[in-house]
Protein backbone atom coordinates (compact mmCIF):
# COMPACT_ATOMS: atom_id res chain seq x y z
CA UNK A 1 0.00 0.00 0.00
CA UNK A 2 1.39 3.72 -0.91
CA UNK A 3 1.88 6.01 2.15
CA UNK A 4 -0.38 8.62 2.12
CA UNK A 5 1.69 12.04 1.68
CA UNK A 6 -0.52 14.90 3.21
CA UNK A 7 1.84 17.75 1.75
CA UNK A 8 1.15 16.16 -1.98
CA UNK A 9 -2.77 14.86 -1.26
CA UNK A 10 -3.31 18.45 0.01
CA UNK A 11 -0.83 20.87 -1.61
CA UNK A 12 -3.03 23.97 -1.47
CA UNK A 13 -2.67 24.05 2.38
CA UNK A 14 1.90 22.79 2.10
CA UNK A 15 2.80 24.25 -1.02
CA UNK A 16 1.10 27.51 -1.75
CA UNK A 17 3.55 29.01 -5.11
CA UNK A 18 2.43 32.73 -4.54
CA UNK A 19 0.54 34.61 -1.31
CA UNK A 20 -3.48 33.20 -1.22
CA UNK A 21 -6.63 33.20 1.12
CA UNK A 22 -7.77 29.69 2.08
CA UNK A 23 -9.73 27.88 4.54
CA UNK A 24 -8.11 25.53 6.33
CA UNK A 25 -10.04 22.67 8.10
CA UNK A 26 -9.84 21.40 11.58
CA UNK A 27 -6.83 18.94 12.19
CA UNK A 28 -5.28 17.08 14.70
CA UNK A 29 -2.14 17.62 16.12
CA UNK A 30 0.92 16.32 18.64
CA UNK A 31 1.82 19.51 19.95
CA UNK A 32 4.24 20.74 22.93
CA UNK A 33 3.73 24.09 24.58
CA UNK A 34 6.35 26.62 26.10
CA UNK A 35 8.19 29.66 25.77
CA UNK A 36 11.93 30.99 24.87
CA UNK A 37 14.15 31.85 22.51
CA UNK A 38 13.92 28.72 19.49
CA UNK A 39 17.61 29.01 18.61
CA UNK A 40 18.81 28.91 22.53
CA UNK A 41 16.05 26.90 24.52
CA UNK A 42 16.68 23.66 25.37
CA UNK A 43 13.00 23.40 26.47
CA UNK A 44 12.87 23.68 22.91
CA UNK A 45 14.71 21.39 21.03
CA UNK A 46 13.68 18.79 23.71
CA UNK A 47 9.87 19.75 22.42
CA UNK A 48 11.18 19.21 18.82
CA UNK A 49 13.26 15.69 20.05
CA UNK A 50 9.65 14.43 22.43
CA UNK A 51 7.54 15.05 19.27
CA UNK A 52 9.31 13.36 16.49
CA UNK A 53 10.36 10.40 18.94
CA UNK A 54 6.24 9.62 19.84
CA UNK A 55 5.61 10.25 16.61
CA UNK A 56 7.59 7.86 14.96
CA UNK A 57 6.70 4.78 17.39
CA UNK A 58 3.07 5.89 16.13
CA UNK A 59 3.97 5.26 12.47
CA UNK A 60 5.72 2.69 12.82
CA UNK A 61 3.32 0.98 15.38
CA UNK A 62 3.18 -2.07 12.91
CA UNK A 63 5.81 -2.82 13.15
CA UNK A 64 6.05 -3.65 17.06
CA UNK A 65 2.39 -5.99 16.11
CA UNK A 66 0.41 -2.84 17.98
CA UNK A 67 -2.77 -2.82 15.93
CA UNK A 68 -4.32 0.50 15.37
CA UNK A 69 -7.94 0.50 14.31
CA UNK A 70 -8.16 2.08 10.54
CA UNK A 71 -4.69 2.80 10.78
CA UNK A 72 -2.74 3.46 7.16
CA UNK A 73 0.71 4.17 6.20
CA UNK A 74 1.77 7.86 5.46
CA UNK A 75 4.84 9.59 5.29
CA UNK A 76 5.79 11.76 8.61
CA UNK A 77 4.42 15.69 7.98
CA UNK A 78 6.00 18.45 8.23
CA UNK A 79 6.49 20.36 11.71
CA UNK A 80 5.01 23.07 12.40
CA UNK A 81 4.54 26.18 14.64
CA UNK A 82 1.99 28.58 16.60
CA UNK A 83 3.88 31.42 17.53
CA UNK A 84 3.02 34.91 20.05
CA UNK A 85 4.87 37.21 22.20
CA UNK A 86 4.57 37.64 25.53
CA UNK A 87 5.43 41.41 24.65
CA UNK A 88 4.30 43.81 22.13
CA UNK A 89 7.56 44.87 20.55
CA UNK A 90 8.57 48.34 19.56
CA UNK A 91 11.72 47.62 17.83
CA UNK A 92 13.61 44.09 17.60
CA UNK A 93 11.87 40.79 19.03
CA UNK A 94 13.44 39.49 22.19
CA UNK A 95 12.92 36.08 21.19
CA UNK A 96 13.28 35.30 24.97
CA UNK A 97 9.75 36.11 25.14
CA UNK A 98 8.23 34.31 22.42
CA UNK A 99 5.53 32.12 23.37
CA UNK A 100 5.12 28.86 20.68
CA UNK A 101 3.08 25.57 20.52
CA UNK A 102 5.33 23.27 18.11
CA UNK A 103 3.17 20.39 16.53
CA UNK A 104 3.35 17.58 14.31
CA UNK A 105 -0.21 16.92 12.09
CA UNK A 106 -1.74 13.57 12.82
CA UNK A 107 -3.70 10.93 10.78
CA UNK A 108 -7.30 10.93 12.14
CA UNK A 109 -6.99 7.27 13.32
CA UNK A 110 -4.38 9.00 16.23
CA UNK A 111 -6.53 8.92 19.61
CA UNK A 112 -5.35 9.22 23.16
CA UNK A 113 -5.27 5.38 23.58
CA UNK A 114 -2.54 5.18 20.71
CA UNK A 115 -0.88 8.52 22.10
CA UNK A 116 -0.85 6.75 25.60
CA UNK A 117 1.22 3.59 23.86
CA UNK A 118 3.66 5.29 22.19
CA UNK A 119 4.82 7.28 24.92
CA UNK A 120 5.61 3.88 26.73
CA UNK A 121 7.82 2.98 23.95
CA UNK A 122 10.23 5.90 24.17
CA UNK A 123 13.06 7.37 26.10
CA UNK A 124 11.31 8.17 30.08
CA UNK A 125 13.28 11.20 30.12
CA UNK A 126 11.63 12.75 27.22
CA UNK A 127 9.48 15.73 27.59
CA UNK A 128 6.43 13.03 27.34
CA UNK A 129 3.90 14.70 30.41
CA UNK A 130 3.76 17.86 27.93
CA UNK A 131 3.16 15.93 24.77
CA UNK A 132 -0.58 16.29 23.92
CA UNK A 133 -2.76 15.60 20.83
CA UNK A 134 -4.70 18.44 19.94
CA UNK A 135 -7.36 19.05 17.89
CA UNK A 136 -7.22 22.88 15.93
CA UNK A 137 -9.14 24.89 12.67
CA UNK A 138 -7.37 27.72 11.73
CA UNK A 139 -10.28 28.55 9.25
CA UNK A 140 -9.73 31.49 7.27
CA UNK A 141 -6.12 32.52 6.66
CA UNK A 142 -3.43 34.41 4.85
CA UNK A 143 -0.81 32.42 3.53
CA UNK A 144 2.32 32.68 1.26
CA UNK A 145 5.87 30.91 0.73
CA UNK A 146 8.43 32.17 2.20
CA UNK A 147 12.01 31.57 1.70
CA UNK A 148 15.02 32.82 3.37
CA UNK A 149 16.08 33.06 7.30
CA UNK A 150 13.71 33.19 9.78
CA UNK A 151 14.74 36.90 10.97
CA UNK A 152 13.41 38.05 7.27
CA UNK A 153 9.80 36.90 7.85
CA UNK A 154 8.43 40.10 8.69
CA UNK A 155 8.58 41.26 4.83
CA UNK A 156 6.53 38.40 4.00
CA UNK A 157 4.04 39.31 6.72
CA UNK A 158 3.85 43.06 5.31
CA UNK A 159 3.25 41.44 1.54
CA UNK A 160 0.48 39.12 3.27
CA UNK A 161 -1.27 41.79 4.97
CA UNK A 162 -1.40 43.96 2.09
CA UNK A 163 -3.23 41.09 0.01
CA UNK A 164 -5.74 40.34 3.02
CA UNK A 165 -6.49 43.92 2.90
CA UNK A 166 -6.92 44.71 -0.42
CA UNK A 167 -9.36 41.37 -0.95
CA UNK A 168 -11.35 42.96 1.95
CA UNK A 169 -9.61 41.28 4.83
CA UNK A 170 -7.75 41.82 8.01
CA UNK A 171 -5.59 39.64 10.12
CA UNK A 172 -6.91 39.27 13.80
CA UNK A 173 -4.77 37.87 17.01
CA UNK A 174 -6.25 34.64 18.19
CA UNK A 175 -4.01 32.96 21.25
CA UNK A 176 -1.59 32.89 18.59
CA UNK A 177 -0.28 35.86 15.93
CA UNK A 178 0.84 33.12 13.46
CA UNK A 179 1.59 29.78 11.83
CA UNK A 180 4.55 28.51 10.41
CA UNK A 181 4.92 25.07 8.46
CA UNK A 182 8.66 24.05 8.50
CA UNK A 183 9.24 22.52 4.76
CA UNK A 184 13.07 22.41 5.18
CA UNK A 185 15.43 21.24 8.07
CA UNK A 186 16.83 24.11 9.92
CA UNK A 187 19.01 21.94 11.03
CA UNK A 188 20.29 20.87 7.80
CA UNK A 189 19.63 23.81 5.53
CA UNK A 190 21.42 27.34 5.16
CA UNK A 191 19.26 30.49 6.36
CA UNK A 192 19.08 31.53 3.43
CA UNK A 193 17.60 28.52 1.55
CA UNK A 194 14.85 27.67 4.26
CA UNK A 195 11.16 27.39 3.21
CA UNK A 196 8.17 28.08 5.22
CA UNK A 197 4.86 28.30 4.97
CA UNK A 198 2.96 31.51 6.74
CA UNK A 199 -0.05 31.68 7.57
CA UNK A 200 -2.03 35.03 9.49
CA UNK A 201 -5.60 34.28 10.57
CA UNK A 202 -8.02 36.80 9.15
CA UNK A 203 -11.56 38.12 9.21
CA UNK A 204 -13.55 40.28 6.99
CA UNK A 205 -13.12 44.13 7.31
Amino acid sequence: MDKIDFKKREQVFYNPKKVSIVEIPSMQFLAIRGVGDPNTSAAFKQAITTLYAVAYKIAMAWRKGYEIPNFYPYVMPPLEGLWTSTTRPDGDLDKAQLVWQIMLRQPEFVDDTVLAWAKTQVDRELALDAIELIEQTDGLVVQAPHRGSFDTEQATFTEMETFALAQGYRPVMRQYHHREIYLSDARKTSPENQRVVLRLFIEKV
